[in-house]
């Protein structure tokens, strides 16, 4: 049977290391105090240095008997503050993601954005997170919301669609067979009907544009309606339309360009061949 198990053994141990350091000390403090120095500048700084001493030796004995209980609190202290990086890490990106977000000033409130696959107006934002209103293909809200960890901005870039609070550059495109006719007289007549529906929004768009570039010292360019033709698919090409237009209207624009496109008589559309 054991006299002492381990944990008595190094408290007893522990005991009698802090009886070596003071004995030490106080044998140090009695022999500098019969010395014959110089000055007492020199009698503290041999006191100083025998207190150093003796405390070196009560670290130094304590670390050697409780070394082991030492190296089992110092993993469990890195596994503990693994846990919490870990644990915190989503939290953390999601608070940088908030800084970056408003540091650029990438977007506002009621702003049309695109990041990660994701598409929608944004209608709050806050430290953790950013909430878009859906928009679909057709650019018709869905009715559904999209929550967003701000941690997406540290990773994907955002795209803003919205030049300013009311106006804004829509975009959109159409993809048509060679069969539905040529596309020279296609884009003709899609410019008309894109410069008849946008030239309302025309002049508040330029002067949102023009305000816009000279807060970011950048050069002012026209936003009047464009259309232009690309051929990335042997079997069908692509028309491309810009129009100026209000935020809260893209959707109906567009919906109402592509109607009278499709319905205008000044062209004649063949039936597409099944």
């Amino acid at each position: 049977m054991k006299l002492f198990d381990g944990y008595t053994l190094n408290l007893l141990l522990s005991v009698i290391v802090g009886i070596l350091a003071w004995s030490f000390k106080a044998v140090a403090t009695k022999a500098i105090q019969k010395w014959n120095l110089r000055s007492l500048d020199q009698r503290r700084r041999w006191m100083y240095q025998a207190r150093l001493v003796s405390l070196s030796i009560l670290v130094f004995g304590l670390v050697i008997i409780w070394a082991s209980e030492i190296r089992t609190l110092a993993l469990s202290l890195a596994a503990l503050a693994v846990a919490i990086v870990i644990g915190l890490k989503e939290l953390a990106t999601c608070l940088l993601g908030a800084f970056l977000k408003a540091s650029n000033q990438s977007f506002r409130i009621g702003d049309r954005i695109s990041i990660g696959g994701h598409r929608g107006d944004v209608i709050e934002s806050n430290l953790l997170a950013t909430t878009l209103l859906e928009v679909g293909s057709a650019q018709e809200l869905t009715g559904r919301t999209i929550v967003i960890p701000n941690a997406i901005f540290l990773a994907a870039p955002v795209m803003n669609e919205s030049l300013g609070q009311f106006h804004c550059l829509h975009q959109f495109e159409m993809l048509l067979p060679y069969e539905i006719g040529s596309p020279t007289l296609l884009l003709q007549e899609l410019e008309r009907l894109a410069w008849m529906e946008s030239r309302q929004y025309l002049k508040p768009t330029q002067r949102l544009m023009d305000r816009f570039a000279k807060t970011k010292t950048i050069d002012s360019h026209g936003v009047e309606a464009k259309v232009w033709l690309e051929f990335k698919d042997p079997k069908a090409f692509r028309l491309c339309v810009r129009v100026p237009c209000r935020v809260d209207q893209r959707g109906s624009v567009e919906q109402k360009i592509k109607r009278q496109f499709f319905e205008s008589p000044n062209l004649k559309i063949s039936n597409i061949q099944s």
